[in-house]
Order: structure tokens, then C-alpha cells, then sequence
């Protein structure tokens, strides 16, 4: 009961944003149906176009966010509601039109499939908003980042002399997709940044699953099967959801469209003919850019998904005694990956979302895929090689740079839901087919309690509120930070405390970024900020010189586990003043520079 009113209470406060969000989505996905149909020549129901359109909705708003951007910063026309509801009703009308004069007919299919699909995403995005109930700002130390990238792209967007003063967001590159379409959406329609990030973050978990119908309808021609891969995508396992909590916003929308682009190769592969397969090239290459743009190891993800659909088609054309030859290969593969990671620190919490308390619906998922091979051997073993892929691209080095691998482990982490969900559905398909005409109610039956199973595990076992390992603002430091805005001069230098990352297969030079509440300092109050280790010692004499040669003039300390130590600032009066104490923040003035 909590959770519905807490999804409420967010659906009351925060519906503008949410609705300005829903409405970009239905837009961006009307466009990509309607041009698909009268561009690429695809002839699909109703249910097939809405599932593959909203995997891709993204791809026609974010060509037009740049264009926007382009036009702000060049000729000073600044977003406004009025504007982007004239542009999109607009574009909608010409789109609608080309589809008429090509005379294409309106697709077919079961109406009451597709209300399913959008009931699926409206109950799924409905029931994660709680976690926006129970937050202040977007979580970890990744949304401070995303945030100062959003803000300084806001301020192109709507600044008289954009031009003039216009600084690229950030010194290296960024995954700016995210980034440049919330910019738009915050800049055109005055939406709150952090409400932005957050409302958005949840709109797309909650259609990161959708997807997951088109390849599994279109491979064993059952509507069931799909609605089956959605429903397992959505609630069997709390990934890709718990992204959210590490920040991880473009990897979260890079989801949506890896698999639009999957997707459309997919259907490159079985329109074999030219003059269509042409058409979705164009499409397939533009919208793998437009992912590329949106993060960019999306790329290796499309790629490992190709090379795997390519390889489970040379795989099919064996004789049987090679085929199991390469499936124990595969086995062991598996197997001698597992152990790598199990035995590796940095990577052993990659399995907890798929081993801790849903490991039994991992295991069901296994036991579908003995069944989903004898049916569509191509489809489940493509699905298996990827599991393979994503592990091993732990260990493969990226040349010429330093302890970077293909992917990191949060993004394996995030993707596994994918094929493990096809392979449910391909499962579900076969399992169904092998039940006799005769006994309809048994199929019935089984259908019920697989669902039910799913529904139960999302209300007893999966979480849609924010965890505490990554909380790392609270009431106080919200009030911390805002009196720090207030009563501190514009160049005060602020220490705060940083820790070590480690997410790759290698210990050596892990990445370095802050620990606590601090990160967001310079992202709400525009003052510099100075990372130094949260062991740091402040009652050490030498730790004193540094902070008066860098010319540090504050100290920001919280409860976080990797904050700074305030015993050891606090042991020191004659060096440090507290000039904010709350149960939660303190901040420190620098005192003892000479």
C-alpha cells in the first residue's frame, strides 16, 4: 500500500515533467512507427510497431535536440513550450500525411496485445516512481556529473549571447545523448533538472522490458511469448532498475536503443531482398549512431549481439555431433568465466541481481531454455553466445588504454536481463507448443501460474525505492548545501572526500571520484570543490600545510561510511571551526593558515 501511495504522491507533484516526458515518448514513437511503415516498407501489427517503436523513440528526439541546441547557441532562438508543441504537432502531421499519400494501410494485429504492452509499461513506470518519493536528488556520485553537464547545456540552450560564452560541457567526451534531450526537455518546458533526471530515469526503466516483445513475437509468432519476455524483463530480477541508483542514466536509455538497433538487424537478416534490406540499412546505421551518441559502448553491445545471431547461424548448419561439441565448449566457457569473476573482487557482485534472492527465476529461466533450444535452436543458442560474450568482454583490454576492458561491470550487470528474458519467452513459446490441442485449460493453467509466479516475486522480493548504498544526500545535506550557497563567498574552495573505484577485472589505477554529498557542491552552488581521500587525517600538521598551499577554505563532512573522519577535524580547534553543525552535514572552516 505504501508504494502505491508513495507512486501517487510523485504522480501528483510531479505531473507536468511526467507528462511532458510521456508525451516526448508517444511522439518520438508515433514518428519511428509511421516512418517505418512508409520508409523501410515493414508490414507488422499494431503490437510488433508499438514495441519496436518504443525501443527507438529516442532516435528521432535526439537529432532534433541538437538542432534545437544548434539553433539556440547560432541564431539565439530560444525553446519554449509553445515552440516544441508546434514542432512536434507539426512533424507528426507531415509524417501522418507521407503515410497517407504512400497509401499505406493501417496495421493489423491484436488491439487488445498492444493495450497490454502499454498497460505492462504504464503499471511498471507508475509503480517506480516510489523511487523519486524517497529522494532528494537523482543518486550517487554519477548524477552530480550528469547534472552539471545538463545544467551547463541548459544555459546554451536559453542565454542571450549563448555564443559568446559557450564552453563544451564537459573536456572529454560523455555520453552527451542523455544529456543534450534532458537539456531540451528541462530548457523548452521549465522543468527542474534533478526532477527531470529523476522522472526520466524512471520512465525508462519502466520501458527497458518492452522491447524484449517485438523479437520474441516475431520469432515464435506468439503474442503470449512476448507479453511473457516483457513481464520478465520488468519484475524477474531488479536490473536493469537498480541502475538507477548508481546514476546511470545514459547506459539506462542506451538500453532502448541497443535494442531498437538489434532489432533492425534483426530484420535485416530475414528481409534478405535488396530493395527492402536497403531501406533498413540507412535506418539501422543512422540509428546506431544516434546509440553510439547516447553511450558508447553500446556499440560493442550491438556488436556482440550481432556477432552472436551471425554464430548461432553457422552453429545451426553443423551436424549434430558439432553442434554439441560446441555447445560444451560454450558450457565450459561459461563455466571458466564464472569462476573468474567469483574469484574476482572487483567483479564478484556482477551475479548478485541474478543469484541472490531471484535465483530461482534464473534457474526457471534455464530450464525454459532446454525446450527454447529444441524449437528455435538459432534464437536460443544466439542468446546463450551472448551471456558469453558480455562475461568475456570483462577481460578483454581496450588497446592503448590503461586498465579499461570492452565492458565494465555495471553495464554487464544491466544488460543480462536482456537475453536471459528472450530466452524466458523463446521457453515459454516451446513449452506451449508441446501441449497437446486438446488441453487448452492446461495450457491455461500454466500460463496463469508462470505470470502469477513473476507477480509475486515483483511484490515480495523486488524493490522500487532507493538503496542505501547509494543515498548519498540527505534532508541535511540538502540543507547543507543550500547554506553554503548562501553564506560562503562565490571562490571558496571546499574539500571533500573521494574514494577509489574499482569496476573493472584489473586492481591497478582505479578511477578516483568523490564519496559523499559533496559532489554535488559545485553542481548546486557553482563553487570549486578539492578531492582528497576521505582517510585523510585533518590532525595531521602536514595535511594543515596542504590545505593552506592549495588555499582550501573549507571542509565538508557527512555520515556517509566514506566521509571525512570529523573526530580527527574536530580534535583540532585551533585549525578548523565548525560553521554548520546538523545531525547528518558539517561544515568546517580553515582556521589555521598562517
Amino acid at each position: 500500500m505504501n508504494l502505491l501511495l508513495d507512486s501517487w504522491q510523485v504522480l501528483s507533484l510531479d505531473k507536468w515533467p511526467i507528462f511532458v516526458i510521456l508525451a516526448c515518448m508517444s511522439w518520438g514513437t508515433i514518428i519511428l512507427a509511421v516512418g517505418l511503415g512508409s520508409f523501410a516498407d515493414l508490414k507488422f501489427n499494431i503490437s510488433e510497431y508499438s514495441s519496436l517503436a518504443l525501443a527507438g523513440w529516442v532516435v528521432p528526439l535526439f537529432p532534433v535536440s541538437i538542432l534545437v541546441f544548434a539553433l539556440a547557441v547560432l541564431f539565439h532562438v530560444r525553446p519554449n513550450v509553445q515552440v516544441a508543441i508546434a514542432a512536434f504537432a507539426l512533424s507528426l502531421g507531415l509524417v501522418i500525411w507521407a503515410n497517407r499519400r504512400a497509401r499505406r494501410k493501417n496495421p493489423r494485429g491484436s488491439a487488445l496485445t498492444a493495450i497490454a504492452l502499454w498497460g505492462i509499461l504504464l503499471l511498471s513506470t507508475f509503480l517506480h516512481l516510489a523511487f523519486a518519493a524517497r529522494t532528494p536528488l537523482p543518486l550517487y556520485i554519477d548524477s552530480a556529473q550528469h547534472y552539471l553537464i545538463i545544467q551547463n547545456l541548459v544555459k546554451d540552450f536559453t542565454e542571450t549571447n549563448a555564443l559568446k560564452n559557450f564552453i563544451w560541457p564537459v573536456p572529454v567526451y560523455y555520453h552527451l545523448g542523455f544529456h543534450f534531450i534532458t537539456a531540451l526537455l528541462a530548457a523548452a518546458f521549465q522543468l527542474n533538472i534533478s526532477e527531470a533526471m529523476l522522472i526520466l530515469g524512471q520512465i525508462i526503466v519502466g520501458s527497458a522490458a518492452i522491447p524484449l516483445f517485438f523479437l520474441v513475437r516475431l520469432e515464435t509468432g506468439l503474442d503470449a511469448a512476448g507479453l511473457f519476455a516483457v513481464l520478465l524483463g520488468s519484475f524477474g530480477w531488479y536490473m536493469p532498475a537498480f541502475a538507477v541508483n548508481w546514476g546511470k542514466y545514459p547506459a539506462l536509455l542506451s538500453l532502448l536503443t541497443t535494442q531498437f538497433c538489434l532489432g533492425i538487424l534483426y530484420l535485416i537478416g530475414k528481409y534478405r531482398t535488396f530493395s527492402k534490406s536497403r531501406r533498413l540499412i540507412a535506418v539501422g546505421a543512422f540509428s546506431i549512431a544516434i546509440s553510439l551518441l547516447i553511450h558508447t559502448r553500446s556499440i560493442i553491445l550491438i556488436g556482440m549481439g550481432f556477432t552472436a545471431w551471425a554464430s548461432a547461424g553457422w552453429w545451426k548448419s553443423q551436424r549434430f555431433e558439432w553442434r554439441v561439441l560446441v555447445l560444451g565448449i560454450m558450457a565450459g566457457g561459461l563455466l571458466i568465466e564464472s569462476i573468474l569473476i567469483r574469484n574476482n573482487s572487483n567483479l564478484r557482485p556482477l551475479f548478485d541481481p541474478y543469484l541472490g534472492n531471484t535465483v530461482w527465476m534464473t534457474g526457471f529461466v534455464g530450464l525454459l531454455s532446454i525446450p527454447a533450444f529444441k524449437k528455435h535452436p538459432q534464437f536460443a543458442f544466439a542468446c546463450w553466445a551472448s551471456i558469453l560474450f558480455l562475461l568475456l568482454g570483462l577481460f578483454i583490454p581496450i588497446p592503448h588504454v590503461t586498465d579499461l576492458t570492452l565492458l565494465d561491470r555495471p553495464l554487464v550487470e544491466m544488460v543480462l536481463f536482456i537475453p536471459l528474458s528472450l530466452l524466458g519467452g523463446l521457453g515459454y513459446a516451446a513449452s506451449s507448443s508441446l501441449v497437446p490441442a486438446g488441453f487448452g485449460g492446461m495450457k491455461l493453467i500454466g500460463t496463469v501460474l508462470f505470470v502469477g509466479a513473476i507477480i509475486v516475486h515483483a511484490f515480495m522480493s523486488y524493490s522500487f525505492y532507493p538503496s542505501d548504498c547509494c543515498m548519498i544526500v540527505t534532508q541535511d545535506d540538502a540543507v547543507a548545501l543550500d547554506w553554503l550557497d548562501k553564506h560562503t563567498p562565490p571562490a571558496a574552495l571546499t574539500a571533500i572526500s573521494s574514494t577509489e573505484l574499482r569496476i573493472t577485472a584489473s586492481s591497478r589505477n582505479p578511477q578516483t571520484a568523490g564519496s559523499d554529498a559533496g559532489v554535488w557542491i559545485t553542481p548546486l552552488t557553482n563553487r570549486p570543490t578539492f578531492l582528497l581521500p576521505f582517510s585523510t587525517d585533518f590532525s595531521r600538521s602536514d595535511t594543515l600545510s596542504f590545505l593552506c598551499k592549495h588555499e582550501i577554505s573549507n571542509i565538508y563532512v557527512d555520515d556517509k561510511p566514506q566521509s571525512f573522519n570529523r573526530a580527527s577535524v574536530e580534535e583540532k580547534p585551533d585549525w578548523y571551526k565548525n560553521i554548520l553543525f546538523l545531525p547528518g552535514a558539517q561544515i568546517f572552516q580553515v582556521t589555521g593558515c598562517k
